[in-house]
């Protein structure tokens, strides 16, 4: 039987980022991952670091959001300085397009709320929309510009974690998928995975989409979390059709990257509930390339460099959910949907806390597991 310090179960950015973590700290960490480092949502996601541009209303949850993306530079300095790798941070916001007066509306309420809490947005009139961003659909109205809003190379950050992870010492075991989690005395200290079997003092729980089987028959009730496949695209571009923020228009959003073969804009992503399907369809491509033109229409005469698909892992009550357990050395780190990298540094440092304190920091307890016992629903 091996030993660890603490098994972290899923290799997403999430599992990566708290196994670096609790390495950080001199904790000897395993990492078990059912297929490749980082080779599901956070591979198949766009990258976006956006608080203001997720936000719903003026709750504990977006007051969390802002709290991780303020935490954002110093983390991404951070692991900069550990890998030497460069994964595309950038701080400069997003852009929110308003397509006719109905929707200015929408927009406009949405972030009078969040002038008064960041005081980031701005808002661009049609004018100057076709100064600064000439490609765009004449229907495009005004558009809102979110300050607050950042984004990241999400592939080469995951490459960056991984790398970061090794240097620590951290045992990743890939193609090692985990078998349910079972107690014993009250206790969680025992994972069986690959046909090994490690003992630890602290378990996370972290595998994205594929978490609540883990906790089947161990926690009642255990958080429901379940896969939400987003279909996505990326067109080779010219620099005349690069945006300089990431674009939010009426059901997709598009994110510049620059890459060693060229600048590519990236295009998401539907929202489809088919269970563990990664499949690409005939329908999910035709809605990103019919909203694409939509928006931005010369894009019709640009190459398609990829599709793909992801699975999020979607909460039953929009939230995600973190921390200690009932169970001794159990936690749960799960449910972030679409949002995960937004929340990485925070609940890195969520995480860490509940391993070594057994305790959430105030920006993350209405997060903890107990709300599912007090049967506080949560919408998306």
């Amino acid at each position: 039987m091996a030993k660890a310090d603490v098994v972290v179960i899923g290799g997403g950015c999430m599992g990566l980022g708290l196994a670096r973590g609790l390495a950080g700290r001199g904790r000897k960490v395993a990492l078990l991952e059912a297929g490749g480092a980082a080779r599901e949502a956070s591979w198949a996601a766009a990258g976006m670091i956006g608080a203001q541009s997720e936000a719903m209303e003026d709750d504990a949850y977006f007051a969390a959001t802002v709290v991780s993306r303020d935490l954002w530079p110093d983390y991404a300095r951070g692991l900069a300085a550990d890998t030497g790798a460069d994964f595309g941070f950038h701080p400069e916001g997003g852009l929110h397009l308003a397509f006719g007066a109905a929707y200015e509306s929408r927009l406009e309420a949405k972030y009078l709320w969040q002038k008064t809490r960041s005081g980031r947005v701005e808002r661009l009139e049609k004018e100057d929309l076709r100064r600064r961003f000439p490609f765009l659909h004449p229907r495009v109205s005004a558009g809102y510009l979110a300050h607050g809003d950042y984004w990241v190379d999400n592939r080469a950050l995951c490459r960056a974690l991984e790398a970061s992870c090794r240097t620590l010492g951290v045992e990743i075991r890939e193609g090692c998928p985990a078998e349910p989690l079972e107690a014993e005395g009250g206790r969680v200290g025992r994972v069986r995975a690959g046909g090994a079997e490690w003992e630890a003092g602290d378990v996370v729980v972290a595998a994205g989409a594929w978490s609540t089987p883990l906790l089947k028959g161990l926690l009642q009730p255990p958080p429901q979390v379940s896969p939400v496949k987003g279909q996505m695209l990326s067109f080779d571009v010219p620099e005349s059709l690069l945006p300089s923020v990431p674009l939010h228009g009426e059901n997709l959003y598009f994110v510049p990257r620059r890459t060693e073969e060229g600048p590519k804009l990236l295009v998401g992503a539907t929202v489809e509930n088919t269970g563990f399907d990664k499949r690409l369809t005939g329908e999910g491509v035709e809605y990103l390339l019919q909203g694409s033109f939509e928006t931005i229409p010369d894009l019709r005469s640009c190459a398609i460099g990829e599709f793909w698909a992801g699975l999020r892992p979607g909460a039953s009550d929009g939230w995600p959910t973190l921390g200690p357990t009932p169970l001794k050395g159990l936690h749960l780190c799960c449910g972030h949907y679409r949002r995960g990298i937004l929340f990485l540094p925070l609940t890195v440092d969520s995480l860490v806390q509940s391993v070594l304190e057994g305790s959430l920091p105030e920006a993350t307890r209405p997060f903890a597991y107990g709300r599912h016992l007090e049967g506080e629903g949560r919408g998306l």
